[in-house]
């Protein structure tokens, strides 16, 4: 097939959306397809060195940037969505015109996903696969203070969304087209998509993880008399909810030997020590901050269990990346959470009330601690989970959905595909 793909953000050497964007296409291509990519050059860079590490010949890619008057308006909240939606509009021209001289079987959606703001793809008039996207979840109000003086953002995010949501033309365009398949990677944003009456919606969640990064085997976890390790992993924003998990950490029973290890810095890392103090932490918790990516998956592999209590999220790479090291998870049964870790897998914590919740994040721990014989069935879930999430089966996914796309086609379009 000859696809095009809309990769706002693609740049191998970072990580989330960038590197997501970067490794479809190239999975793509590996597949046996022919992709070009509109990107901005802002990736460029990290895409060449790339490209002379391992060229591609199927692999293109057209590096599209807005005028300088636009770059300040990308230094807001409000500002970046007007300018990604000034990038999508000329993305969708240029892709229209290449069309022409190419002839596209159809074009991916993939960076950034956020469902609300629909794509330029629309424009080219070829069947679009939109995702995965999220944006349909929003976090409850039960959970301002432990936002902090992020709430005001949190907010403010809620009240642009629903307004995209209602009156965001490109994201109209998108939904109405006959041959759009929206994929939302939870179920929040499978709901709006339906309740848009987009034409058709499947659920696939968006984290993937590199074959390299794939462990045939890995370390079997049994208790012994030394603390249990726990890790926690992210960007210390207020959505992430370190706050909460250590106040759930603080409420373990002292009879339980536990140490965490916290990786990752942001926002929130100036208040990092002084919750540890005041949650009574300091002998239990180890904060490292940002580190490499080496001494991450250093950290996963001494780990015993990953807790993370994120108050408002797609689906966190996190949850791929410990359970691809077959670390069971706690986690809050919500967003992303709900279809993307599987209930074997760990302790997904019902939602209720934050002192009850945190009750129970405690109380998971030490049936973690009392119960050694769940551990390995636990660990089997993990990997069974991520597993289907590694790039080469992702891409086999893709190329289902592809050909399903295809098939639904007009007769008229299939013949011009077929040709």
């Amino acid at each position: 097939m000859k696809i095009l793909v809309f990769a706002f953000a693609c740049d191998p050497t970072k990580g989330s959306e960038p590197n997501f964007g970067f490794n479809l296409a190239a999975g793509l291509v590996d597949a046996g397809h022919q992709v070009w990519v509109i990107t901005q050059s802002k990736g460029k860079a990290g895409i060449e060195a790339e490209q002379a590490r391992n060229p591609r010949a199927n692999l293109h890619f057209l590096y599209l940037d807005l005028s300088p008057r636009w770059h300040k308006w990308y230094n807001n909240q409000l500002g970046m969505y007007a300018f990604y939606l000034k990038w999508q509009y000329k993305a969708g021209n240029l892709g229209k015109n290449l069309d022409k001289k190419e002839g596209f079987d159809l074009c991916h959606h993939i960076t950034w996903g956020s469902f609300q703001l629909g794509t330029g793809a629309v424009l080219v008039g070829k069947p679009f696969v939109y995702g995965p996207c999220g944006g349909g979840q929003f976090a409850l109000p039960m959970f301002k203070e432990y936002f902090l003086q992020g709430w005001r953002s949190e907010v403010l995010r809620k009240y642009v969304s629903n307004f995209l949501v209602t009156a965001n033309p490109l994201l109209k365009k998108t939904l109405a087209h006959k041959q759009c398949c929206v994929v939302a990677s939870n179920q929040d944003t499978f709901d709006m998509a339906k309740r848009l009456r987009a034409k058709r919606v499947v659920l696939f969640s968006d984290p993937a993880l590199p074959q390299e990064a794939w462990k045939p085997e890995v370390r079997i976890r049994h208790r012994t008399d030394a603390p249990l390790q726990l890790i926690w992993t992210g960007r210390l924003a207020p959505r992430k909810g370190l706050k909460f998990t250590l106040w759930a950490l603080s409420l373990v029973d002292k009879r339980v030997p536990f140490h965490l290890t916290i990786l990752g810095d942001g926002q929130q890392g100036k208040d990092v020590p002084t919750w540890i103090k005041t949650f009574g932490l300091e002998d239990r918790v180890t904060w490292r901050g940002a580190v490499p990516w080496a001494q991450v998956l250093e950290a996963y592999a001494a780990a015993d269990l990953f807790v993370f209590t994120t108050l408002r999220d797609s689906v966190a790479a996190q949850y791929l990346e410990a359970m691809a090291e077959g670390l069971p998870v706690v986690t809050l049964n919500m967003n992303g959470a709900v279809t993307f870790v599987p209930d074997a897998a760990g302790y997904k914590i019902p939602v209720s009330n934050p002192p009850q919740m945190a009750a129970e994040v405690a109380r998971a721990i030490e049936d973690f601690y009392d119960h050694p014989e769940k551990w390995q069935a636990m660990s089997h879930a993990a990997r069974e989970q991520a597993f289907a999430y590694l790039w080469p089966q992702k891409i086999a996914y893709y190329e289902e959905l592809y050909q399903n796309l295809l098939a639904a086609a007009p007769k008229k379009a299939r013949e011009l595909v077929s040709a």
